[in-house]
């Protein structure tokens, strides 16, 4: 990420150049830990990218479009585990199109850097909620240029587990995120798994700064993505999904909802079968 680490994504560009996207792009940089298959993939801060699922390229078909939150509690997970994978749903239904999309977390997406004593922190406020703004910039794209996969931009559903599904209930109440999408499908999720203020990243902030001793937050723009691995994995505790802060997302989500904050989107809710 370079001079964008701990900052608001920025739109991509738009180019002529031509990717042959064979492969899945990089998963975050995220914890070690013997049950996550990512670390057998490849990992990298540059993991903002989206894979598409189609069973016939029909541009401007308007198929309705399905898009995935991958779980993983805020501290791993990604689109290139093969649980993630939406080729089978694609052909299941072939009037679809399907996508599933990377986002930060953790160290890198969702920490709180406004009581680590920095001078800078103001231009790192967004810090907290990366998780989510992230999230935000992949339903714009795919709103915007869906269409050119034989996607319909107004009949966008989206789905999650665990956290994924965590991320999608607190967007639902977020102005950044109205209309977006129009369904969703929250599975094994709460609001109530999110914390209530940014305590814990703020945490997280301190302590990160405090162990590269670092004045300000630019310090630690040279920091390797190794070190900040090494972080996570020794403070695996620390790291938490995007706080309800009344920044981004309302401490009282539930009267939020009741007040119609998410009054515009379908919902279906629940527990998936043999899930533990």
């Amino acid at each position: 990420m370079g001079a964008n680490r701990w900052k608001k994504p920025v739109p991509v560009e738009a180019s002529d150049r031509i990717y042959e996207a064979y492969y899945f792009g990089n998963s975050e940089i995220q914890p070690e830990s013997s049950h996550n298959i990512l670390v057998r993939f490849k990992q990298d801060e540059d993991c903002l990218n989206l894979n598409i699922w189609t069973s016939k390229l029909e541009p401007d078909a308007k198929k309705p479009v399905f898009v995935y939150f991958h779980g993983g509690d805020g501290r791993y997970g990604g689109s290139a585990n093969p649980m993630c994978y939406l080729e089978n749903l694609a052909k299941a239904i072939p009037d679809s199109v399907c996508v599933s999309i990377n986002y930060r977390f953790g160290v890198f997406g969702v920490i709180d850097f406004s009581s680590s004593g920095c001078t800078d922190t103001d231009e790192y406020r967004n810090s907290t909620a990366l998780s989510l703004l992230d999230q935000i910039e992949a339903l714009k794209w795919i709103k915007a240029n869906i269409s050119s996969f034989g996607g319909d931009a107004e009949n966008i559903t989206v789905a999650g587990d665990t956290s994924g599904g965590s991320c999608i209930l607190l967007l639902s109440a977020m102005e950044e995120a109205k209309g977006l999408f129009k369904r969703a499908f929250v599975m094994c999720a709460s609001t109530t798994d999110t914390p209530v203020n940014d305590e814990i990243a703020s945490a997280l902030g301190k302590k990160l700064t405090k162990e590269f001793h670092a004045e300000n937050i630019s310090d630690m723009k040279s920091a390797t993505a190794e070190k900040l691995r090494d972080f996570s994995s020794r403070n695996y505790d620390l790291l938490e999904l995007p706080p309800r802060d009344d920044r981004f997302v309302p401490q009282d989500i539930e009267n939020a909802y009741l007040n119609g904050a998410a009054s515009d989107v379908e919902f279906i809710i629940g527990i998936a079968a043999d899930d533990a």
